[in-house]
């Protein structure tokens, strides 16, 4: 079971170890130590009031059985295994704690890596992700190309990628702390605008749609809508498909760098800017301001129970702006969509019942986009 890997990996069960409490709500898992432990609740990504609420009280209430119970926390004394303590301390001189999370194993390979979050009363070192799948293990090497290559090109806002410890068959990705001292926005802002648009300057290309990471995923879903493998809407998906060929065929536009997963959980802003982190699934040459229509679109579904409304009057408060890049915004927000849709169906494989109520959200926005085109 990946769950009782990730953990053994990492720790051994000690009565003379460090105390931690581990939180597990059955299908996400924190391991937070007792020492220094408000700040080692950094690695908790607070995305409703419920956690917001343990993140502020359980280091004050940790002690209080009831509250453990109703945050399903079991005290363990633990330490830290050596071969992981050897990679920490290659690259952390100070005293350190260490915090862990892994969750969703079940839903995909991908998620089968646990992060663990390097800090000390003062600040975050650096954080950690480990894994054996070699899924994983590729996708880290993707993210740490994609930091330099990012770095290279002067994007701002974004973290250094540190390296990649082998132990075993094992591999653990390290990179900095984007910004100490952050909050975390869960609107979409004229600053995250700002962000996007500075990528998109300094990594935009001229290239074919053939050439452009966009194509193979409109391919791939074509020959599902032919399989027909999308409950009844495979006629909409084929339109939209033709529709999007065409468009990308013949537009003129600048391909560009996409983090690839910008949402609230992946970007926060500290001193009036955004700074994003976690680039696994970044894209180098998808279409303009993918990331824009991935946010609006996350932020739906997470937060406000995938509102069609909603996704649409954030995008028609930014379409002014996307005509600077593009003549028919709606068919990059088509693009988008169909992209993300493969993103989906390849990692669930094919099994369009896992995520059912989002596929059908994409499919209402692609309809609705279309019919303002046509």
């Amino acid at each position: 079971m990946a769950q009782n890997k990730l953990y053994a990996e990492i720790f051994s069960e000690d009565v003379y170890g460090e105390k931690y409490y581990l939180i597990d709500n059955g299908n996400k898992t924190w391991i937070i130590p007792e020492k220094n432990m408000k700040y080692g609740f950094g690695i908790l990504q607070a995305s409703n009031f419920k956690a917001k609420l343990v993140k502020i009280f359980f280091p004050v209430l940790r002690d209080v059985i009831p509250a453990r119970k109703i945050c399903k926390c079991t005290p363990k004394y633990l330490k830290i295994n050596d071969g992981i303590k050897d990679i920490i301390e290659k690259y952390c001189k100070d005293k350190y704690e260490c915090s862990v999370y892994y969750g969703n194993l079940k839903e995909s390979v991908q998620n089968h890596k646990a992060v663990i979050q390097v800090f000390n009363k003062d600040k975050t070192f650096f954080y950690m992700k480990i894994s054996e799948e070699k899924t994983v293990k590729d996708s880290f090497e993707k993210e740490l190309t994609a930091l330099k290559f990012l770095k290279e090109k002067n994007v701002r806002n974004i973290p250094a990628g540190i390296g990649i410890a082998k132990k075993g068959s094992w591999d653990i990705f390290i990179q900095e702390n984007v910004a100490e001292d952050n909050r975390s926005c869960y609107r979409f802002l004229d600053k995250h605008w700002r962000f996007i648009a500075d990528m998109y300057e300094k990594t935009k290309v001229k290239i074919s749609f053939e050439n452009s990471d966009m194509y193979e995923p409109v391919m791939f879903l074509k020959h599902c809508a032919k399989e027909e493998t999308l409950f009844g809407e495979e006629d909409s998906i084929m339109y939209a498909i033709r529709k999007t060929e065409s468009f990308l065929k013949n537009s003129d536009f600048y391909y560009s760098f996409a983090h690839g997963d910008f949402t609230p959980k992946n970007t926060c802003i500290k001193n009036k800017e955004v700074y994003a982190f976690d680039f696994e699934y970044c894209i180098k040459t998808a279409t303009p301001f993918f990331d824009f229509f991935h946010y609006i679109c996350q932020k739906s579904i997470m937060f406000n129970d995938m509102n069609i409304q909603e996704t649409f009057r954030v995008y028609k408060k930014y379409k002014s702006k996307l005509y600077n890049y593009c003549n028919t915004p709606n068919m990059l927000f088509v693009s988008y969509l169909l992209y993300i849709i493969v993103f989906y169906l390849k990692r669930d494989d094919k099994n369009t019942d896992t995520r059912k109520g989002q596929l059908k959200f994409r499919i209402e926005l692609i309809k609705k986009l279309l019919q303002e085109e046509d």
